[in-house]
């Protein structure tokens, strides 16, 4: 039966001098060597890691070498190379690309004296530092510990941060459709994208109940009843007619505009909450002045368009025929009682901190 071939654990060492090569072998038979000015072909039969097996490897050096003067015997577990330089220099690197094969490690019992240790500097970086490297990222990477450490303080600041990009992006292609279309099948084409953001921001209702924002769960859940269930839902989706109306435009605008103001205000608020003042400190003014003084111009244009949303979808509704368990004009009369009282309740809220907020010198303070 034909034996295997293999590739002998070899181990490398220099000085000015010499190169010394140690190869994992003992019960060394038939070995050949074939050793050029440049390069090095070694095969034996003999016994390695994998038992008895024929082994053989090529080196390429990167320096040139005199073929005549090498040394080859057997010493313990290793049959051991001792080749002469060429030119008596340090070799930056054993072979002649920067590529090194798996199974050629570093002798380190050959490294004593303090100026080789200085010389190969950069081949201890490269065995040692890089791979402690890649193993303390892989091991980072598989502790939940410390995925949890970066991920927990920051995750309310991911979370608004991606509401605001996506009422952002959403703003800017909503005016550009309208600039070209005229109000013109608005809902068809941003219908799903706004009720896709608005169920994203009802996932705040989650933060809420970790108690990793500091708001009541009832508005949280309020915003979502009131935005998908009574607007996208009873209104858009039961009424296809609402789809084509201008209202959509605005009621879209208002809704991002209002998104827009108010998010980079909690997005700054939960780096403060992580003790990054230091970063946001210059800009903390113009946040509260937005969160605070314009949003409280277009809060209530939003409430205002909602309501003739719901109006006009009421309308609809009064004497047509709809297979609903309920009837939803009424339902819809009702809330929009409720949500004008919740609407001038909000207000009232918000307006207070505003003027509260003048009196506040640091911006920290106002978010405890």
């Amino acid at each position: 039966m034909e034996m295997e071939t293999l590739t002998p654990f070899t181990y490398w060492a220099q000085n000015d001098t010499f190169i010394f090569l140690k190869i994992e072998l003992t019960d060394v038979k038939k070995s050949k060597v074939n050793i050029t000015d440049k390069i090095l072909k070694f095969d034996a039969i003999g016994t390695g890691v994998l038992g008895e097996n024929r082994y053989n490897f090529t080196l390429e050096f990167y320096g040139l070498i005199i073929p005549e003067e090498y040394e080859l015997y057997p010493k313990k577990m290793y049959l051991n190379f001792k080749i002469k330089k060429l030119q008596s220099k340090w070799w930056p690197r054993l072979l002649n690309v920067n590529k090194k094969p798996t199974w050629l490690k570093i002798d380190f019992e050959k490294w004593r004296e303090e100026e080789d240790l200085d010389n190969i500097a950069d081949d201890l970086e490269d065995e040692f530092i890089n791979q402690d490297m890649i193993n303390k990222s892989f091991n980072d990477f598989k502790n939940p510990d410390h995925i949890n450490a970066f991920f927990k303080p920051n995750l309310v600041f991911f979370y608004d941060s991606l509401i605001f990009v996506n009422l952002l992006i959403f703003l800017v292609g909503l005016l550009i459709h309208n600039f070209n279309h005229k109000e013109y099948n608005i809902y068809q084409v941003f219908g799903v994208r706004m009720f896709l953001i608005q169920c994203l921001q009802g996932c705040e209702i989650i933060f809420v109940i970790m108690k990793k924002i500091n708001k009541s769960w009832v508005y949280s859940l309020a915003n979502v009843f009131s935005h998908i269930i009574m607007i996208h839902i009873l209104c858009f989706y039961f009424i296809p007619k609402m789809q084509t109306k201008p209202l959509v435009f605005h009621l879209f605008l208002t809704w991002s505009l209002e998104g827009i103001l108010r998010y980079p205000y909690y997005i700054i608020s939960s780096l403060v909450k992580n003790n990054d003042t230091n970063t946001i400190q210059p800009i903390n003014g113009i946040l509260i002045w937005l969160r605070y003084t314009v949003w409280l111009i277009v809060c209530p244009l939003q409430y205002f368009i909602e309501c003739l949303t719901l109006l006009r979808a009421s309308k609809y509704y009064h004497g047509a025929n709809y297979s609903l368990p309920f009837n939803p004009s009424s339902l819809i009369n009702i809330y929009i009682i409720l949500h004008i009282l919740a609407s001038i309740y909000v207000i009232k809220i918000n307006f207070q901190k505003s003027q509260f907020s003048k009196r506040i010198n640091k911006f920290p303070k106002l978010l405890s």
